[in-house]
Parts: structure tokens; sequence; C-alpha cells
């Protein structure tokens, strides 16, 4: 069965550790921090140091890099989906006055969990109620969730 997964990408407030033996003067950097959890628990963390040039120019390069490390397999489509949102997240949060933009992506596998669980029926499904829900999380780790019937 192939995997769900889901990923939130928010700006974090306080730069990590790094090794200034990595820093190029005149660069600038973006922290990258990769939470990657799984429907079994496992969980990983780690974080990337890209130079904004090479997340720029290099960006499918550089995600596939950082997923082929992760825990989990994750399809071609959902990478392009997530590089194209770190992309446009990273755009939107650079700016030439700063040197470091630290930066969180949380991925949570949310595939269903079928060891202990009965197939769902036909009629189960269809009585199965759309919802629409809109939310937001602060860099705090705080959501705030609207559930529309």
């Amino acid at each position: 069965m192939e995997s769900t997964y889901n990923f939130h990408i928010w700006e974090e407030d306080e730069l990590p550790d790094y090794n200034v033996d990595d820093i190029r003067p005149n660069t600038q950097y973006f922290f990258i921090n990769l939470f990657f959890r799984l429907v079994s628990e496992e969980y990983s963390e780690t974080t990337f140091l890209v130079s904004s040039n090479d997340l720029f120019n290099k960006t499918t390069t550089i995600i596939d890099n950082m997923f082929s490390d992760a825990p989990g397999t994750v399809s071609q489509e959902f990478l392009d989906t997530v590089t194209a949102d770190i992309l446009s997240f990273a755009s939107n949060m650079f700016n030439s006055t700063q040197t470091f933009f630290p930066i969180n992506l949380a991925i949570f596998d949310t595939s269903p969990v079928t060891d202990f669980m009965d197939p769902a029926t036909k009629s189960s499904i269809e009585a199965l109620k759309k919802v629409k829900i809109d939310g937001s999380c602060t860099s705090s780790g705080q959501c705030r969730f609207n559930i529309n019937l």
C-alpha cells in the first residue's frame, strides 16, 4: 500500500547551531530543518545548510538529496509538490539584508493504519460527511483550525 504524506512549512524564530567553517563570506543561507514522522512512530530530524544560490538554482537536486536519507519513501509527485512549495516559501522570505533564513519542514505520514482496522464498506464511505478544514500554525507549534461542515 502506498503511503500518504502531508507537510507543513513555517519560518523558524531561532537559528540552529552551525559550524562557522561551513559558512562562506558574502553568501546567504537557508537552514532547512526536516522533521519526518511515519505512522509507525519512526521519527527523524535533520538540518540542512543550503546556500541561497544552490536552493534557487538547484532546487530539485537539493530537495531530492534531503529526502534520500529520510525514513520513508515519498513519491515523485509528492517531491514535486514539496519542491515547488519550498521554493515559493523561500522566495517570499528572501531579502538582501539577512544572512540566514531558517525554515522548518514537517512531513507526516497520514496513511491509514490497516493492521487493526477492518476495511470500510461502501455504505460507510458514502455516509461520511465532507468537511473543509482551514488552519494555520505558529512557529511555537500552536495551531488553529476552522472546520466547516
